[in-house]
């Protein structure tokens, strides 16, 4: 009996063992990652480009070589300050070293991806430290989001905006214990800043927010060396290197008039709060772009709450630094004045996954009960492995012909359409059968300008413009109506489907 006893004590010793060890825990991660990766991204050249937004990274990849110019990014074959040029970059040259169009356009987000899931590591042992297993969880859990893996392989700049901003999280965590380390915030936010936007700066913002509220009622430690004018000399200098780019096209040009496009309607201009948007906002619509559909909204949720309780539980209320990023990032999106969208609340999935598995291993109970929660909540989010046929691989079943069968008619087509001078219009007015406008400068209009009408005026805006009479462009019969009052001489040539060129003349 003793003897059992004994070995029983001692197998319970080594799981304990097992499960305090952080070195178990970084290679049991590690593997995780790796396994999941060698999963979802096995089918991440076939397919074709799903996303309307998806053809503007084509457009603007392809934009370098055409122009002959790596300094500026390209959108309707004009320079734009719309979005700076990182993953541009990344995917034109892997267009330059060979690779088919579609993957190269979707391996920076895969690469960004598995960036953004050491990172959410990484911040668990910040925020966790103490829980070496929160970094298993925490991958686990992000794993868990369909969202997720659909973004990371889609050819969409959101992959990066993740990496990034879950690096800045880390940085921003690691630096708060350890003020000598700020410079790799202000490197996440220069980064940020030539993805997509600098939101590790708006964060800082947020949860320097936070801390000062909370500041007010309970016990907030500054660590040494870290003071008030040395927090406002860090959002300066993040500030200074998250707009570089922009700053930099504006010198080059010489102002914003020979741009297409503007930062400030980009971001600013869209996240500016607004009180009219918060009351005309419907509250079950945000809801649901917060908390996501389905499955993912209970995982959702539940990271939510743990954001708030975590700094509670393990009583070090510098965590509150997490809820003000939350909590002002959900306010900004409520209160945004312009367009926003689901896929933005990607970025802080996960800094709730960190709250949630942190929470979990932070509870004082054993730890069987701490797996079987963690388990749970993975088998509701319909777990960590998604269907390559989940994925939104494939190209968009709304158009018909599908686009993989009409985009390339284009090119061929177009040689015989008309000269160059001849101003374009394309019909964009049907969103059910409008064709993205990054495809049409890839497929249809690679060096030239074109119109892009969504309101049903391209003709009188083309005429403005030109001291022509001749007209060309791509239209639908339907679409087509509003122009042919205005034209004679009209010559179609049938494409696939609704769509045809035409050229005529001005009556």
């Amino acid at each position: 009996m003793q003897t059992q006893k004994a070995d029983a004590n001692g197998g319970a010793g080594n799981a304990g063992h097992f499960l305090a060890s952080p070195h178990a825990a970084l290679v049991a991660t590690a593997c995780l990652i790796l396994v999941l990766f060698a999963w979802h991204m096995q089918s991440l050249g076939q397919g074709g480009l799903s996303q309307f937004d998806e053809y503007y990274t084509y457009e603007r990849s392809i934009g370098f070589a055409l122009h002959n110019d790596w300094w500026s990014v390209y959108s309707s074959n004009a320079p734009t300050l719309k979005k700076p040029p990182l993953q541009y970059w990344m995917s034109a040259a892997f267009m330059q070293m060979g690779l088919s169009d579609l993957l190269a356009l979707r391996l920076p987000s895969a690469i960004f991806g598995f960036g953004a899931f050491i990172a959410t590591a990484m911040l668990a042992h910040a925020i966790v430290p103490q829980k070496p297993w929160a970094m298993f969880a925490s991958v686990l859990f992000l794993a868990s989001f369909l969202s997720i893996w659909q973004s990371l392989t889609s050819a969409m700049l959101d992959g990066g905006a993740i990496f990034f901003t879950t690096f800045g999280f880390w940085a921003f965590f690691k630096a708060w214990q350890a003020p000598k380390l700020w410079f790799l915030f202000i490197a996440a936010t220069f980064l940020a800043g030539l993805q997509k936007g600098p939101t590790p700066l708006g964060f800082f913002v947020f949860g320097v927010l936070g801390l000062a509220l909370t500041a007010m009622i309970l016990p907030v430690k500054m660590p040494d060396g870290l003071s008030k004018k040395k927090l406002f000399a860090i959002f300066w200098i993040a500030f200074s290197v998250a707009f570089v780019w922009q700053f930099f096209q504006l010198a080059r040009y010489g102002g914003p008039e020979a741009l297409s496009g503007n930062f400030e309607g980009e971001m600013i201009g869209r996240f500016t709060p607004s009180l009219a948007a918060a009351t005309d906002s419907d509250l079950i619509s945000f809801a649901r772009m917060m908390l996501g559909q389905g499955s993912e909204a209970i995982l959702r949720g539940a990271g939510l709450l743990a954001v708030v309780a975590l700094p509670f539980l393990t009583r070090r209320y510098e965590l509150m630094a997490a809820v003000g990023m939350v909590a002002f990032f959900a306010l900004i999106m409520w209160m945004a004045s312009g367009n926003v969208y689901a896929r933005y609340v990607l970025v802080i999935l996960p800094l709730l996954c960190v709250c949630l598995a942190g929470t979990i291993a932070s509870l004082p109970v054993q730890p069987i009960p701490k797996i079987a929660v963690t388990a749970l909540f993975v088998v509701v989010s319909q777990g960590p492995i998604k269907p390559i046929e989940r994925l939104g691989l494939a190209a968009p079943a709304r158009f018909d012909p599908p686009l993989s069968v009409l985009l390339p008619q284009l090119p061929p087509l177009m040689s015989t359409v008309g000269a160059e001078e001849t101003p374009m219009v394309i019909c964009a007015q049907n969103r059910e059968t409008r064709i993205p406008r990054g495809a049409i400068t890839v497929y249809a209009a690679p060096r030239r300008d074109f119109h892009y009408d969504r309101d049903g005026d391209g003709l009188h805006r083309a005429q403005r413009q030109s001291d022509q009479n001749q007209m060309q462009g791509l239209c639908t019969e339907v679409e087509f109506t509003d122009y042919s009052p205005d034209l004679r001489d009209v010559i179609k040539t049938p494409i696939a489907g609704p769509y045809f060129f035409w050229r005529g003349t001005l009556k």
